[in-house]
């Protein structure tokens, strides 16, 4: 019996036991389950945060100038914008709409948290960055070689445009052709900003951008070698190179002196062809005239000149005749010839007046020869009576 109650009491303090146990257990186990699930939602937060940074960063634009960092924009759109915005500028700046960013400026994405720019600050900051400026202009090429250059291409083509009409139109004519001489094309390129000509400086160098030797006179008042080179477009120094054997101090009215002259760099060839009235000028015949003194003449008939229609093709460069060849003559009206009579008679020799002579009665010694009175026989009368002749 004492077997059976000590039995029962060690099983009441087992099963008390194993509760306490079990109480243990559950509460291990919660804080374990806690500590578990922490760990989750931090790991979460962490994840979420780190794809929120990454976000932030490729939505950002870094804008390189010449491979240099100058800040950051929020998309492209604001990056273009900007370029839009520094044109304008430019553009208003230079007084030309061609103008171009010759410099290397790029967009790439990047990874920042900082402070972007706006449109305005982004045009800005390439603008302070020194930007280098262009224009999109050309360069008008004679033979394969440049000659100038425009701050566009309309304006080359406007000059040489206008260069050739200048010398294009013959009055009364037809034009058949009119082409520049030289090989000329024009080449679109980045031009230098004050490299870059307008239209009026272009049509001035097309007319005047070469120089050609020319001879000059001194004119009245031109005694001065620096008058004299100012008068012409020149220098002292150059007029004295050209003329070593003259001396520009002592120069006088009516000298000649080697120059320079302005002229065109292009040649305009002009072919035209010209219908026009010619006189047919008459021919004279003379006729000798024996009762006509020498030097006397009369006209016989009067000439009249004759007048023919004519068609020739004429070749102008830059506006001087270089060439004809006519094509057809029609005479219509003959021309009438003059007719004059021409003195032939020589003028008789006129007698020579020895004048009237008188006698002294005497003699200049020494004299030669026999002396004798001159008188008539028979004592008649005579102019030279009383004289002496010398025999």
């Amino acid at each position: 019996m004492k077997t059976s109650k000590f039995r029962d009491k060690l099983s009441s303090v087992e099963e008390k036991i194993n509760a306490k146990l079990d109480k243990f257990n559950d509460k291990i186990g919660k804080r374990v389950f806690t500590a578990r699930a922490s760990a989750i939602v931090v790991t979460a937060f962490l994840v979420c945060a780190g794809t929120g940074i990454a976000h932030a960063q490729t939505t950002a634009y870094e804008v390189l100038y010449n491979g240099q960092s100058i800040g950051y924009v929020k998309d492209q759109s604001t990056f273009n914008n900007a370029l839009g915005e520094l044109q304008q500028k430019l553009s208003k700046e230079y007084g030309n709409e061609n103008v171009i960013i010759a410099d290397d400026i790029k967009l790439k994405p990047a990874r920042t948290m900082g402070e972007k720019l706006d449109v305005g600050q982004c045009a800005e900051t390439i603008y302070n960055a020194g930007v280098d400026v262009k224009l999109k202009g050309a360069a008008i090429m004679i033979d394969g070689k440049p000659a100038i250059q425009t701050d566009s291409k309309e304006t080359a083509e406007r000059a040489l445009n206008d260069f050739k009409q200048q010398y294009s139109q013959v009055e009364g004519a037809t034009v058949l052709s009119s082409e520049l001489k030289q090989n000329v094309t024009i080449d679109e390129q980045n031009v230098e900003v004050p490299d870059a000509r307008n239209y009026d400086a272009t049509l001035s160098y097309l007319k005047e951008g070469n120089e050609i030797t020319a001879q000059t006179t001194v004119q009245p008042g031109e005694t001065d070698g620096n008058l004299i080179a100012a008068n012409r477009g020149t220098t002292v120094d150059r007029l004295a190179s050209m003329n070593a054997d003259k001396d520009l101090n002592a120069l006088k009215e009516g000298d000649v002196l080697n120059t320079t002259q302005k002229a065109p760099v292009l040649t305009v060839v002009t072919v035209v062809e010209k219908q026009y009235q010619e006189e047919i000028p008459f021919e004279t015949e003379e006729q000798p005239a024996d009762e006509l003194m020498t030097g006397e003449e009369e006209e016989v008939q009067k000439g009249e000149n004759g007048q023919k229609d004519v068609d020739a093709v004429f070749t102008y460069e830059n506006g001087q005749e270089v060439g004809k060849e006519v094509k057809s003559e029609n005479t219509t009206k003959e021309p009438v010839k003059a007719v004059k009579r021409v003195g032939t008679k020589e003028a008789a020799a006129a007698p020579v007046s020895r004048g009237s002579i008188s006698g002294s009665g005497q003699f200049l010694i020494p004299t030669s020869g026999l002396v004798g009175e001159i008188g008539r026989p028979g004592g008649g009368s005579s102019n030279h009576s009383n004289g002496c002749a010398v025999d």
